[in-house]
């Protein structure tokens, strides 16, 4: 008995030196222990062949790794068989494998077996790959193991050739205004405007000019001209062409332009709506393998800003992919599988666009304007347009602003990145959505709520006169302060120092008369009630979260 309970131990122990010695190191090429379990159920052809294909659908590399002969993983390192599969797994985005044998065929040492096998794509689906021969060879010891070739990823797919992913894109979506004015055009045609120092016949007139058209501030442009030698050639910005047809004498005899057009996503009026739209680039680094999984190219443009990228899985569409395989020599050997896309959708924006223009240049030309005043010292601005019967935004502009074609690869703003990092360090905070993302006081805003709780009260008549001097004394309605002024007491200017005089309700508000309105408030105070001012305040929205209603109508 004790002589065949020895024998029965060495049976089993020569039995497991038979199955190890397959693997050269009895371990796997990761450092971890080989799936025992798996080299003892693998006994004939076919079950080394399920195992091998059941161990790729869970991405198992060391175990299939671990079923190669000796030969060919002499061969092929675990290193480089790792690295070809990974590759070919992102490009099949794999989930799975399942493999149906229908026949084997030993002689010898070696069988064949034959067999179909469905490799399951997130992307691509269930791609079918028939009829597929894997060679099999009896290793030392008497277990089959793969006689491994790139071949058995894939028929058609040999060293040397690539499986290659085509995608195709929708054009990018165009967004249009409530009227249907385009605001932004997939493919729309641009002017680049070109200047030269040494060429500028009216240097002044040719600043003011391009402040206005550009709605960029006097003293950038002239610092941006300066900062080129006077025989350079360098572009200044990019204007619609319809703007350009129009000013294109005045720019000629002002400034001595060249130009030059080029297609591309348009942004019309090339800043007028920054902060909203958003503007479209290259993909961040960081985020490149998530957009890839989703059928983006290295080289596509995404919605980095604004509804451009919260809008982008409409205005991108999905695109069409194709898995092939490609030889060396650039032919197709075989396509694999197709997943189609879907097309790219427009959206309609509750933004009037003439509006919207009118708002964001009244904004520059005011800061241009005062630049010797108020302008230098106010970092900037913004202004919304809100439709009172719907809650719509009708314009959304927030000053200073930038084009947004500066983050497009096809830019042709010399040292752009310079330029963007420029913009990103600028004390006035040009990327800063002062509409929507800042806190301020109301300042002067407030007088429209003052003016419009005195008349609802009747605590003035319309055509009542106040006289609007520089001072205000509120002692008498308990102010703790002896006197508080008008702006016009405090102003640098020695013109706007004078008095307004006697104005009516509606002129105090178009001359910002602050006696007025503390006059008005502290009235309501005393006569109506010491919330009153406060209780209009809140009916007027203040204090309130917006909603911010759509600004997106539609996706159509």
């Amino acid at each position: 008995m004790r002589l065949c309970a020895l024998m029965l131990v060495l049976l089993v122990a020569l039995t497991a030196c038979d199955v190890v010695a397959s693997v050269p190191g009895a371990a796997n090429p990761s450092g971890g222990a080989i799936n025992a379990s798996l080299l003892q159920i693998a006994q004939s052809p076919a079950d080394v062949l399920r195992a091998y294909m059941n161990a790729w659908g869970a991405g198992d590399y060391d175990a299939m790794y671990a079923l190669l002969s000796p030969q060919s993983q002499g061969l092929t390192p675990f290193v480089t068989f790792q690295s070809i599969y990974t590759q070919a797994d992102e490009a099949l985005d794999r989930r799975g494998v399942t493999a149906t044998v229908q026949r084997t065929d030993e002689q010898g040492d070696s069988a064949a077996v034959i067999y179909d096998a469905v490799i399951e794509s997130n992307i691509f689906g269930s791609i079918a790959d028939e009829n597929r021969v894997t060679r099999l060879v009896r290793a030392p010891g008497g277990a089959w193991r793969i006689a491994w070739t790139q071949m058995d990823i894939v028929n058609g797919y040999a060293p040397g050739a690539r499986l290659s992913v085509t995608s195709i894109r929708p054009p990018r979506g165009n967004i249009y205004d409530r009227r249907g004015q385009l605001m932004v055009e997939q493919g729309g045609e641009v002017v680049e405007i070109y200047v030269a120092r040494q060429d500028i016949p009216d240097f002044d007139g040719c600043v003011l000019l391009l402040g206005v058209l550009l709605r960029r501030t006097e003293v950038e442009l002239i610092e941006l001209i300066n900062g080129y030698n006077a025989e350079t050639v360098f572009p200044v910005g990019d204007i619609d062409r319809e703007i350009f047809d129009a000013r294109e004498p005045e720019l000629n005899a002002r400034c001595a332009i060249r130009s030059n057009t080029r297609a591309t996503r348009r942004y019309v009026g090339h800043g007028i709506a920054t902060h909203l739209i958003g503007y479209v680039g290259s993909i961040p680094a960081e985020e490149l393998p998530n957009y890839q999984e989703r059928g983006y190219t290295v080289d596509t443009l995404i919605g980095l800003a604004g509804i451009e990228a919260a809008y982008e899985e409409d205005l991108a569409g999905a695109a069409e992919r194709v898995l092939q395989v490609i030889e060396p020599g650039g032919l197709v050997v075989r396509e694999l599988g197709g997943s189609a896309g879907s097309e790219a959708y427009p959206l309609t924006l509750t933004i009037d666009l003439n509006l919207q223009w009118t708002t964001a240049q009244a904004l520059s030309d005011a800061y241009n304007y005062a630049s010797g005043n108020w302008g230098s010292r106010s970092p900037g601005g913004g202004a919304v347009v809100i439709d009172v019967n719907t809650g719509a935004i009708l314009a959304l502009a927030s000053y200073p602003s930038f084009d947004p074609g500066i983050f497009n690869p096809d830019t042709p703003t010399f040292l752009v990145g310079n330029y963007i990092a420029s913009l990103r360090n600028d004390p006035d905070r040009p990327f800063s959505n002062r509409a929507t993302q800042e806190q301020y006081p109301p300042g002067s805003v407030f007088k429209i709520v003052t003016s419009a709780a005195a008349a609802e009260e009747r605590l003035w008549r319309a055509d009542e006169l106040f006289d609007c001097q520089t001072e205000w004394d509120g002692r008498p309605f308990g102010d703790s302060r002896d006197v508080r002024f008008d702006w016009r007491a405090t102003e640098v200017l020695e013109e706007a120092r004078y008095a307004t005089g006697n104005v009516t309700m509606s002129e105090a508000l178009t001359a910002s008369c602050n006696p007025f309105f503390y006059q008005a408030g502290a009235l309501l105070f005393s006569r109506i009630g010491p919330t009153t001012l406060m209780d209009y305040a809140r009916r007027m929205g203040l204090g309130q979260r917006t909603g911010l209603a759509p600004i997106v109508q539609e996706a159509t």
